[in-house]
């Protein structure tokens, strides 16, 4: 009898080892990832070393295969990634209507975007899957209106940030902060952090490398952490301090820490967690049709855990912010992340969804 579970990804990324080691202390899976061609937009993407299963794949462009019959022979539930690009997605969803078993789709936030119009493999995806698996409320409400009768589940996605280092610092902020600064070269009296990978035209480094030219040199400070095809050239630059791609925990702390606002201007990811959790307010634009942002954009309040803003000219304001408003919206950013985002939380929504 079939009683196994089976969790099928493209790859995990090792800011999701920690979900999945926990995952498996509360329920028994298997985890497999799919062999494939390394694209542009993977580039930078660190893999976890965790243990999982490997199936052989067949890809020509973004298209890709692999067999399905051992696995629909195995398993009783099968959790497949929402890419309609995965041709045997939709054999394994078809044939699972006549051997009985139980297939859920975990979107990953790629299928809802609220400035494009309903992508119909995705809508057929959903009703051809016995549930639902997704990043945010919102996104689950979504598609919850044109499925009401489909079992669905918000995780809130997240990831594991170890805060013991931060704590630490916190407890004696301007000496280690002035401390750090000095270690690594900072002069400016304001600074603010951006971390991602710079593969996503959405993201929009244009308008960062704007706000960085027009800023005063003396007095304003970024720091850049990643790396990708699409990163511009930052060494013309005084004030930036450009730290490539950082794996190691200890140095992407104290760049956190020294940082006072996390500023990227779309397509916002779980970097705006590792902000909140070190209580750094999020600078970003606003939702529009020339602004593409992620689906954790769901977790930011205006004025109380970040500041969005609707012109780019808006930027030079959130430099006179007063001491005690920003006090309130770092206490809110770190409240954010404690309250709604621990990886705890997300691994207890994950079980759930799979075992009801």
């Amino acid at each position: 009898m079939k009683d196994n579970i089976a969790i099928i990804q493209p790859l995990i990324p090792s800011y999701r080892q920690e979900f999945f080691l926990r995952l498996s202390s509360k329920i028994h899976y298997d985890l497999f990832t799919l062999s494939e061609k390394k694209s542009k937009h993977r580039e930078g993407i660190n893999e976890s070393n965790s243990k999982v299963k490997h199936l052989k794949t067949l890809q020509f462009k973004q298209f890709r295969w692999f067999n399905p019959f051992p696995v629909l022979r195995k398993y009783k539930t099968i959790v497949l990634c929402g890419e309609s690009s995965i041709i045997t997605n939709w054999v394994i969803l078809l044939v699972s209507k006549f051997i009985n078993n139980t297939i859920l789709i975990w979107g990953h936030g790629v299928t809802y975007s609220k400035n494009k119009p309903v992508n119909y493999l995705h809508k057929l995806m959903y009703f051809l899957c016995d549930g639902g698996i997704f990043y945010t409320p919102k996104e689950m409400r979504y598609w919850r209106m044109k499925f009401p009768n489909k079992k669905m589940t918000a995780l809130n996605n997240t990831l594991f940030v170890d805060q013991k280092y931060f704590n630490i610092l916190n407890e004696t902020i301007i000496e280690n902060k002035a401390s750090l600064k000095n270690k690594h070269n900072i002069t400016q009296t304001k600074v603010f952090i951006s971390c991602h990978r710079f593969t996503n035209p959405n993201r929009r480094h244009d308008l960062l490398e704007k706000v960085i030219a027009e800023s005063d040199k003396t007095k304003v400070g970024f720091i850049i952490i990643g790396d990708g095809y699409l990163k511009p050239d930052f060494s013309k630059y005084s004030n930036v301090y450009d730290f490539g791609a950082v794996w190691n925990d200890i140095l992407k702390t104290e760049l956190f820490f020294m940082a006072d606002f996390y500023l990227q201007f779309g397509a916002l990811g779980l970097s705006i967690v590792e902000a909140f959790a070190y209580g750094k307010p999020i600078i970003t634009m606003k939702r529009s049709g020339i602004i593409r942002q992620g689906t954790e954009y769901y977790y930011l309040k205006n004025n109380y855990n970040s500041i969005i803003i609707d012109d780019i000219n808006e930027f030079s304001n959130t430099f006179n912010i007063s001491k005690s408003k920003y006090e309130t919206i770092s206490k809110n950013a770190l409240y954010t992340y404690n309250k709604n985002l621990q990886i705890n939380q997300m691994v207890e929504n994950m079980k759930e969804s799979i075992l009801k």
